[in-house]
């Protein structure tokens, strides 16, 4: 329904962000099955990289079931304070294993971004001179570019069928065999997630957010 409910809507709007709430429901796979990529931002803690091999059997089993055509777009760091160690060496890892899909933006951690929501205000308009602020500004930007690259790239090789979408990319599993879960995640299981639609190109991005291996994660939004 919500797929169908957004085919009617897609020419409206230049995007359509749908924000869900950390955990795979109905919601979540409602999400991940009308949009047409994915964009994930991983807090930078260890439990959010089990979080990330859970998010990513859930997306294989989307793609064989539900949508064949859900991509990965991109990985957003966030919480990354580059003072401390262990966000570094995460920060690393993803980088090691998604050379080409993590966003050169990293969200730190930022106090504004954390008392906007007291306020009822986005961080964009609660001080839009923060540093948090200015990062998600970036990475909207970089999010437009990587997506105008796409469709110019598209538009070049018409005649090239496009490849099924893998259930599961090399790196990804690569990620799913370092960070192991004790059982396979469920479809039920929990994580968050956001999706965009583009209604130029007929796609749709989702942003799930990786979290424990219960799918519990705080992010800064």
């Amino acid at each position: 329904r919500l797929r169908d409910a957004l085919a009617t809507l897609r020419y409206r709007y230049d995007f359509i962000i749908m924000d869900c709430p950390p955990s795979l429901g109905l919601v979540t796979l409602n999400a991940l099955t009308a949009c047409d990529s994915l964009l994930i931002p991983l807090q930078c803690e260890y439990y959010a990289l089990e979080g990330l091999s859970s998010l990513l059997s859930t997306v294989s089993l989307v793609r064989d079931n539900l949508n064949g055509a859900l991509a990965i777009d991109g990985l957003i760091l966030t919480m990354f304070d580059g003072r401390n160690t262990l966000c570094r060496q995460v920060a690393d890892d993803v980088k090691t294993h998604f050379p080409d899909k993590v966003f050169d933006a990293v969200v730190p951690r930022n106090v504004r971004l954390s008392e906007s929501p007291s306020h009822g205000l986005p961080a964009l308009l609660y001080d839009p001179s923060s540093k948090g602020a200015q990062a998600y500004a970036a990475i909207a930007k970089e999010l437009i570019k990587r997506l105008e690259g796409s469709a110019e790239a598209a538009a070049e090789t018409p005649s090239t069928p496009a490849a099924p979408a893998p259930s599961i990319d090399t790196k990804e599993a690569t990620v799913a065999e370092a960070y192991p879960q004790s059982s396979p995640a469920p479809l039920e299981a929990s994580t968050e997630t956001s999706t965009e639609t583009s209604t130029e190109t007929g796609t749709a991005v989702a942003a799930a957010a990786a979290g424990n291996a219960t799918g519990n994660v705080n992010t800064e939004k």
